[in-house]
């Protein structure tokens, strides 16, 4: 089963970034959340993957479990580790991700808060890797950030799927700009929840918010 479109996400505090990555993420069979902030719990899902929901602490946990279940949905919470300690539980799990081959399904790993996990576009060569790749290896990346300048160009262009909510700093309108002119004032416009989307060289929005 080939995988789904990787996805990008950008949006201020309280413009529904988050949700919206949840939202989308629910019906995925595999999924690990990063959690910077250690603030999600148990990310829940639909249907089938209503159950297995685990949280952990550290990345062995994770593979483990991924090793052991067919379904699972894990957060990953990396708030109490340092910044390199996290960026390595990362890569450590999106390698055995990228390992293991699970007939029929793909696995997502979804990293929220990147400017946090990855400050200043750190590079990540793991992510960068799963990004390119992973469309072979039934590896699904999604990228949730609170700006645009702390999600490298790079990363969001090999997200086929990439969504903006509002943004407001002037840095990060003009970034949104390097996209498609007048994108960044399209976005400081934005109520909260909604959303513009850019997907198949296509601005399309404002759409409403997404609903479960």
């Amino acid at each position: 089963m080939s995988r789904p479109e990787n996805i990008a996400v950008i949006g201020v505090p309280g413009s529904g970034k988050s949700y919206c990555l949840r939202t989308v993420l629910a019906p995925d069979p595999r999924l690990i959340y990063v959690d910077p902030m250690d603030s999600a719990g148990a990310v829940r899902g639909v249907g089938d993957n209503a159950d297995w929901t685990h949280a952990a602490r550290r990345p062995q946990t994770v593979i483990d479990i991924m090793r052991s279940r067919q379904r699972f949905r894990i957060t990953l919470g990396v708030g109490t580790m340092t910044d390199a300690e996290a960026r390595e539980a990362i890569a450590a799990v999106l390698e055995e991700a990228a390992r293991l081959r699970v007939p029929g399904a793909w696995t997502t790993v979804a990293i929220d808060e990147l400017g946090i996990v990855c400050p200043r576009g750190q590079d990540l060569p793991a992510l960068s890797r799963a990004l390119r790749l992973g469309r072979h290896r039934a590896v699904r990346v999604a990228l949730a950030s609170q700006r645009a300048v702390d999600m490298p160009p790079l990363w969001r262009g090999l997200c086929e799927d990439q969504r903006f909510f509002r943004q407001t700093e002037r840095v990060d309108l003009d970034r949104l700009d390097q996209i498609r002119r007048g994108l960044g004032d399209q976005t400081a416009a934005l109520e909260p929840h909604w959303f513009l989307r850019w997907h198949a060289g296509r601005l399309e929005g404002p759409n409403p918010p997404v609903r479960r």
